[in-house]
């Protein structure tokens, strides 16, 4: 299935999809679909992280960057509660496991390698095969679910929700390089888009 093909999930399908994910892998893999639906990156991009990328000082960062593989863009995004909740019990046992040094995957197999697009897309299946979660869904509906997720945000709180401004706020916030490419996805001032980060993280997943 091609990325265009995916669907966003509804909230209730992120909680049960999380929840679905077992095994001792369990904890990478539920971070990792999370990370894709709170911060909006592709899979290519969060499968490139390394642990340095999230842990200064040993202290987990409040932004997460990267230069998308894609378009050769930098992005920046806030770090709210829910990824910060995984991720730092992913950093915890990774460490349990040894996995401290900086430069090692962020994502990683038990060899300590990076972790491959095809495994992932496995247990992400999986995960959606027991959650109860069907149709056009793989790995794209997570960036598809933060797209969706903020553009209701948006709306909330526009004062004439469907202006122009909502849409081209919505291409700052996922970092669309065209209207074009945004649209087929589916207001905010500078200032204001961690806000609107804020209010879509807010929502209490790990229920």
């Amino acid at each position: 299935m091609s990325g265009k093909a995916c669907r966003n999930l509804s909230l209730d399908e992120v909680k049960r999809t999380f929840k679905a994910f077992t095994g001792r892998n369990k904890v990478r893999n539920r971070t990792l679909f999370i990370l894709g639906c709170y911060v909006g990156f592709r899979i290519s991009d969060l499968l490139r992280l390394t642990l340095k990328d999230v842990v200064v000082a040993g202290q987990l960062k409040e932004y997460l960057s990267v230069n998308e593989q894609k378009t050769g863009n930098s992005r920046t995004v806030l770090l709210t509660d829910n990824p910060k909740k995984v991720l730092k019990e992913h950093i915890r046992e990774m460490e349990k496991k040894g996995y401290i040094s900086g430069n090692l995957p962020l994502f990683c197999t038990s060899g300590a390698r990076r972790l491959k697009y095809g495994a992932y897309l496995k247990a992400l299946h999986i995960a959606y095969r027991d959650a109860g979660v069907y149709g056009d869904v793989a790995t794209h509906c997570m960036k598809k679910t933060y797209t969706v997720g903020n553009l209701k945000v948006l709306k909330s709180r526009a004062k004439n929700p469907g202006d122009g401004a909502v849409m081209t706020d919505l291409k700052k916030l996922t970092g669309h390089k065209s209207m074009d490419a945004l649209i087929k996805y589916i207001p905010v001032s500078e200032d204001g888009v961690q806000d609107v980060l804020r209010e879509y993280g807010s929502e209490e997943v790990f229920v």
